[in-house]
């Protein structure tokens, strides 16, 4: 036994007991990307804020399942590092149905579909899952990395994104490399019926696909971007440390910097700043916005951290309260009076027209994107192999 085994041992059992209680992800201010098994576990060492594996229905202590090596060698964690998960309640409460199809240590982290029997779902170690109407199967992409983004037009025309500038085509036959020209993570994609595509991600960095090669569009800033989403050609949303809109002639900043209504709030539940090693959880002034989302051209919705929710009326960006100060990382609209939040925690919210409420959910882990029908059903997806379905979106 190592000297301070006897020390760290404990230690470990309390920062289990107080993430949970907690129930709130750390900041993340600039990367979607997982830490190493070894940072983890040095940081819980030093009595760091690092989030550990879920506990086992015994509550016995679960080791880590072994990184999978990524293209350059290094390793990523099964799962988000930011997850807390714990063992997941009644799957079928609530309306809710837990699909398996997901390996249990894989972080599911988009969901995206062109029909009830068209989805795709994509997550980390190149993982790409297909629902046909009945089963979710594993379709080769030919990658290894973490896969941050799906898009689905139709069933011969889809589009992946994900670190290190990989960007996949789906031909209707096969997953195949499309060259993006960059090397940083890409973090969003999506394309307009029969136009353009786009793809976002960090530093700043917005790609077009005009039909035969992508290149690169400048966004007027280096921050990072997550998310992008629009209901035409000439109407196009990206979020992240910005609001950025396209016209169809140039992008720009609707609004930049930390969100008003994010910088500087901490979340309800964190400790207080006397406890160091769980300063993680708190909100700085290098909060983003996740995702976007609309139902129309005056009806968008952009979530993110802290649980920052913002509305566009077609005019302007206002914030509008959720249920809570929970992290938020996806967000579906169906029309002006439905749309569904999702993060960690198994946090799920759902806008009826009026105002945001919570929506009970089975999940204890981080839940990453939602997506669904427009005339019903909806999935969820998220950390530890969560793949949720809710066949309606009626409130129960």
């Amino acid at each position: 036994m190592k000297p301070n085994d006897s020390i760290r041992r404990p230690l470990r059992a309390v920062l289990v007991a107080v993430t949970l209680l907690l129930g709130c992800g750390p900041a993340r201010t600039g990367t979607s990307r997982p830490e190493t098994t070894a940072d983890a576990a040095s940081a819980a060492d030093a009595g760091g804020g690092a989030e550990l594996p879920p506990p086992a229905a015994d509550d016995a202590a679960v080791a880590p399942a072994l990184p999978e090596p990524d293209s350059s060698g290094g390793t990523r964690t099964p799962g988000d590092a930011g997850e807390t998960a714990s063992a997941a309640g009644d799957s079928s409460a609530g309306g809710w149905s837990a699909v398996s199809g997901a390996p249990p240590d894989t972080g599911m982290v988009a969901v995206r579909g062109s029909a009830a029997d068209d989805v795709w779902a994509v997550g980390d170690g190149g993982l790409v899952l297909h629902w046909d109407g009945t089963a979710w199967t594993r379709v080769a992409s030919g990658s290894r990395v973490w896969l941050d983004a799906v898009w689905a037009g139709d069933r011969e025309h889809a589009w992946i994104a994900g670190e290190k500038g990989t960007i996949l085509r789906w031909d209707g036959v096969l997953w195949s490399p499309s060259a993006s020209g960059v090397e940083v993570n890409l973090n969003g994609v999506w394309q307009a019926v029969g136009g353009s595509a786009w793809v976002v991600g960090d530093a700043g960095t917005i790609l077009r696909w005009d039909g035969s090669a992508w290149a690169p569009v400048a966004a007027g800033t280096d921050v990072p971007l997550y998310d992008v989403w629009g209901s035409a050609e000439d109407d196009v949303w990206a979020v992240g440390g910005a609001i950025l809109h396209w016209d169809g002639r140039a992008w720009s900043d609707v609004r930049s910097g930390p969100m008003p209504g994010i910088a500087g709030l901490v979340h309800p539940d964190a400790p207080p700043p006397d406890v160091p090693w769980l300063g993680a959880v708190r909100a700085g002034p290098a909060a983003f916005l996740r995702s976007v989302w609309g139902s129309g051209p005056d009806d968008v919705w952009a979530v993110g951290d802290a649980g920052a929710v913002q509305h566009w009326n077609g005019t302007t960006w206002t914030r509008v309260p959720g249920t809570s100060g929970n992290w938020l990382e996806g967000v579906w609209a169906a029309t002006p009076d439905e749309a569904w939040a999702v993060g960690n925690m198994g946090a799920v919210e759902r806008w009826d027209g009026e105002s945001w409420v919570a929506v009970p959910s089975p999940a204890r882990t981080r839940l990453k994107a939602a997506w669904g029908l427009q005339d019903d059903g909806l999935w969820v997806v998220g950390g530890f192999g969560t793949i949720l379905q809710r066949t309606t979106r009626e409130d129960k």
